[in-house]
């Protein structure tokens, strides 16, 4: 591959990444919503959403890493900078750290989501458990002020 090819195709993988990663953006942003709003159907259609997109980027990582190779350069952290050097394109380090800013983003508030469902999770355990009076484990606390270990004994209408 000639330095020209090697820009070309770098300069159209990374604006395929750009897009992508935008849209996993806006994907997880609405992800979050429809959890804070408990749309069940939005959430499902999002996680699907979020995980062609992420199969896209994925591809589009091995596709950098092809390029790399068409060009004599091994994979690694620095290939796009190796790259850029090679082909004379000093804008691809710029798009890429771009990128990479976004990706970060994605990566936070995907993590945020994560931690909003395992609470959600920890709560719909805390009830169920308060309801067959396994509450052993439980972050409730009675009427005077006690965790919620010693309300197994007490009916579920004391509780």
């Amino acid at each position: 591959m000639t330095p020209d090819e090697c820009r070309t195709a770098l300069r159209g993988n990374l604006d395929q990444s750009l897009d992508l990663v935008t849209k996993l953006y806006e994907c997880l942003m609405t992800e979050r919503h429809a959890l804070e709003q408990r749309d069940t159907v939005a959430l499902e259609t999002a996680a699907l959403q979020k995980r062609e997109l992420v199969e896209r980027l994925d591809d589009l990582d091995r596709a950098r890493n092809v390029i790399g190779k068409d060009c004599g350069f091994s994979p690694s952290a620095q290939l796009l900078g190796e790259l850029s050097h090679w082909c004379q394109d000093g804008s691809l380090p710029e798009r890429w750290q771009e990128f990479l800013h976004i990706a970060e983003t994605c990566s936070d508030l995907n993590n945020c989501i994560g931690a909003i469902i395992r609470v959600r999770q920890l709560q719909v355990q805390d009830a169920l458990g308060l309801l067959r009076g396994q509450v052993e484990n439980s972050s409730t606390y009675g009427p005077t002020g006690q965790d919620g270990r010693n309300l197994g004994s007490r009916a579920l209408a004391q509780a």
